[in-house]
């Protein structure tokens, strides 16, 4: 194996993290990407494009999201190709029954190594009655921390193969529990939400986002007033209609319950604050993301949840099927065109026609993929096959930058990626609706979606592009999703992830050693463990108490357990 992969990794920790991460049994990296290649395109129609990808596999041209590298062809069922999942608001959200439903879809997309993300604003806020018990509610702080360790427990199993019963782990790592909760700035308990994090080892296993509407930014602008507000629990069509969206309530004129009234400029400081210093929560300014969405027609779908790296938004909901109401969620199916390929630093030019090559490929890969996957829920098959959205992506912008010798973010290279984003978005619509052509749009498409979305309000589609569309619709009902990429940055060469800038030439990474057994003793911090060793003793991290090895080589902290040290020198 040693041998076939030598020509490949740039250095032994790139190797590892393939190895780790998305090796399966002991094939090659060639086999690795004859697995994801010959699996990606399966009929015989499709072998130049099978080609193609096998070469930009094994080139790091293109790099697809980690379940698909770790999932597709192996011989384990029961495991999805989508990175993540959005969730729906079930039926009677407002109900132990609907709580535990939620959490149950929560488990089961979890188990599949699918993330997931969902909105907490149908949780009624704490100190509000339950009227059949006659006490009230402890509100949405404390149920999300029955979702938070439902993630630890499902995503703490071993892949060491030393003490397997019944069978040998075929996994090399097993994926953590990636979930964002975001909530309305609405809410009345959101500056609880605000604040969750200030507490050390709450909630670790959750990225958190707060629903920031233009109303709220103005009213922090001018410092007026702003209400916390809730639905009026006893209107007679609150427990048909509510699924947490405020915005929709409110415009239907249905009454409200005020809280509680702030001054909005608190409010965005508490929330500023907290962001400084924990880097939680992060914001989503959700006016403008509806205003992209190009399922803004459908009208029982709601915008209120993203992805937990939060580079896909979900319309998600219900949609009506043979006259049925039925709900679906969304999906995140995940791929990226690595961007320092395509420049040759001694002519100092970019190729153009070659990048937006490969963009067109991870178009009809990811359609593909629709098709292929597994799903942990009928919701979220619905949701793939009905809406068929993707989101081919950039990586590597922070070194291409270097590599071109330009300041991140200078006017120079704004307008350069100004140009290379155009020829980007505008290729993958046009190979979107050239797939509609051969193959006939999403199920759900509608003309209207020429009228708003992305489509309409971007700006950046081209008169040819908007011509193709309106001619032959869509294979896709989103095309594009710009992914942060850290683990899949570093399996390429360690470029920078997604859009982000390089922050230094070399840096320190801790990676999480989950599952695995290290020949020296530490504390399970997931079993409740906390001791120390002669080998690890307590240091002070910010606020907080982690564990280090006395040669620095490993640390354990009370969030992610056991984690080894790795030096990185980023590709540009």
């Amino acid at each position: 194996m040693e041998d076939n992969n030598v020509n490949v990794f740039i250095d032994q920790f790139q190797e590892q993290i393939w190895k780790d991460k998305y090796q399966y049994n002991d094939e090659t990296f060639e086999g690795f990407c004859h697995r994801l290649a010959e699996n990606i395109f399966n009929v015989e129609n499709e072998l130049g494009d099978r080609a193609m990808l096998f070469d930009a596999l094994m080139n790091f041209k293109v790099l697809f999201g980690g379940r698909i590298n770790s999932n597709i062809g192996i011989k384990e069922d029961g495991l999805t190709l989508f990175n993540c999942f959005i969730e729906p608001t079930v039926g009677d959200p407002d109900s132990l029954a609907g709580i535990m439903q939620m959490a149950i879809n929560y488990v089961m997309t979890l188990k599949t190594e699918g993330g997931v993300g969902f909105c907490a604003n149908f949780f009624r806020p704490s100190k509000t009655l339950i009227r059949k018990i006659g006490v009230t509610t402890p509100g949405p702080i404390k149920f999300l921390e029955i979702f938070d360790k439902l993630s630890e427990v499902i995503t703490s199993g071993s892949v060491d193969k030393t003490s397997s019963f019944q069978g040998m782990p075929t996994k090399n790592s097993i994926r953590k529990g990636a979930t964002m909760v975001t909530m309305s700035i609405c809410h009345p308990d959101i500056e609880e939400f605000i604040t969750a994090k200030s507490i050390p080892n709450r909630l670790t296993k959750m990225n958190m986002s707060v629903l920031v509407t233009d109303d709220f930014v103005e009213a922090s602008k001018t410092d007026v007033d702003w209400d916390l507000w809730f639905p009026d629990i006893n209107f007679e069509k609150y427990e048909k209609e509510w699924n947490g969206n405020f915005e929709g309530w409110k415009a239907k004129g249905y009454p409200c319950v005020v809280y509680k009234t702030v001054k909005a400029k608190d409010l965005w400081n508490l929330l500023l604050k907290s962001t400084h210093a924990r880097n939680e929560p992060g914001i989503l300014f959700i006016d403008n993301a509806r205003k992209m969405d190009n399922l803004w027609y459908l009208p029982d779908c709601v915008m209120n949840s993203c992805n937990p790296c939060a580079e896909v938004l979900g319309s998600v909901g219900t949609i009506m099927q043979n006259n049925e109401p039925v709900l679906v969620g969304d999906v995140c199916n995940l791929g990226s065109v690595n961007i320092v390929h395509f420049y040759d630093p001694v002519l100092q030019r970019f190729d153009m026609n070659g990048f937006i090559k490969q963009v067109a490929l991870m178009v009809r890969s990811l359609d593909n993929v629709c098709d292929i996957s597994g799903y942990p829920l009928l919701m979220y098959e619905m949701a793939a096959k009905l809406k068929r959205k993707i989101g081919v992506g950039i990586t590597g912008i922070g070194s291409l930058a270097m590599m071109m010798n330009m300041r991140y973010g200078s006017d120079e290279h704004i307008e350069f990626l100004e140009f290379m984003g155009s020829q980007f978005i505008n290729k993958a619509y046009q190979t979107s609706a050239l797939l509609a052509k051969e193959l006939g749009p999403f199920p759900l498409y509608d003309s209207k979606m020429l009228d708003g979305g992305f489509v309409k309000n971007s700006g950046v589609l081209t008169k040819e592009t908007l011509d193709l569309i309106a001619t032959y619709g869509l294979r896709n009902a989103a095309v594009a999703a710009i992914a942060p990429n850290g683990t899949l940055s570093i399996l390429a060469g360690n470029v920078s992830g997604g859009v982000e800038p390089v922050f230094s030439k070399e840096f320190t990474r801790w990676n999480r050693m989950e599952g695995k057994k290290p020949p020296f003793k530490y504390p399970d911090v997931h079993k409740g463990e906390w001791f120390e060793t002669e080998y690890f003793k307590e240091q002070k991290v910010g606020d907080e108490v982690a564990l280090f090895s006395s040669d620095g080589a490993y640390r354990v902290d009370k969030n992610n357990g056991l984690c080894r040290k790795v030096t990185i020198r980023d590709y540009g």
